[in-house]
């Protein structure tokens, strides 16, 4: 929530360090939660969270997108 916070303020104050700062630490959450964490989940709680990181991924996206136009 964090990353995508800082990502998001980076977005809308167009200060680039704040964007790094937030997609990395995205970034860093992401790979930990799919390496470490999914495995060690039940089936019902991996298909959630595989749901909740690609709805976080494409609004993201989105936003990115959106405010660069």
């Amino acid at each position: 929530i964090f990353g995508a916070l800082l990502l998001f303020i980076g977005l809308n104050s167009r200060k680039s360090r704040l964007k790094t700062v937030g997609m990395i630490i995205l970034s860093v959450v992401v790979l930990r939660l799919l390496v470490v964490d999914v495995w060690n989940m039940e089936l019902a709680a991996r298909i959630g969270a595989f749901i909740f990181i690609g709805a976080l991924l494409m609004s993201t996206a989105f936003f990115q997108k959106q405010l660069r136009e």
